[in-house]
């Protein structure tokens, strides 16, 4: 009788050791599809700000271009607000975009100061030609990290980290 005990309690051992075991790897797969979700919504949100920065960004071209500086710069001014925004929750591939980004609110920063500081029309009509070149520049990079954050994060497809 004492031999069926054990063969019992072993036996009963074995399949709490198999049901701890599947419970771990539930939890884990549970975990994982979190923090993808979390992710691919982090994501989301960013190409929607990072768009939205886009769209501020050739509004402000837009007003330049006819002279409209004081649209030109509050247009601007909504850029860096969308870049600082998205700035820390994006996960930059490597120090190069990371640099590029930062250089981007740096020349936004620029820009805006230069509009504030010029007193005369002609120093407006000066700065047109280092707005619209700055702005470009700014644009195809914005136009960089949004196919980067679409390209990461394809619908329907969850990366495995």
């Amino acid at each position: 009788m004492e031999e069926l005990s054990l063969i019992v309690t072993v036996l009963g051992f074995s399949v709490a050791l198999w049901q701890i075991g599947r419970a771990k790897k539930s939890a884990d797969a549970a975990r994982h599809a979190t923090q993808n979700a979390i992710s691919l919504l982090k994501s989301r949100d960013n190409i929607v700000e990072l768009t939205s920065a886009l769209g501020h960004l050739n509004v402000a071209k837009a007003h330049m271009s006819y002279g409209g500086f004081d649209a030109a710069e509050l247009n601007l001014d909504q850029v860096r607000r969308s870049l600082v925004q998205t700035r820390e929750l994006i996960m930059f591939e490597d120090d190069g975009q990371a640099e590029e980004f930062e250089g981007a609110l740096e020349v936004l920063n620029s820009l805006a100061q230069r509009i504030g500081r010029a007193d005369e029309e002609a120093d407006l009509q000066a700065l047109r030609g280092i707005f619209t070149e700055s702005l470009t520049d700014i644009s195809e990079m914005l136009h960089s990290h949004i196919a980067r954050l679409k390209f990461a994060q394809q619908p329907g497809e969850i990366n495995d980290a």
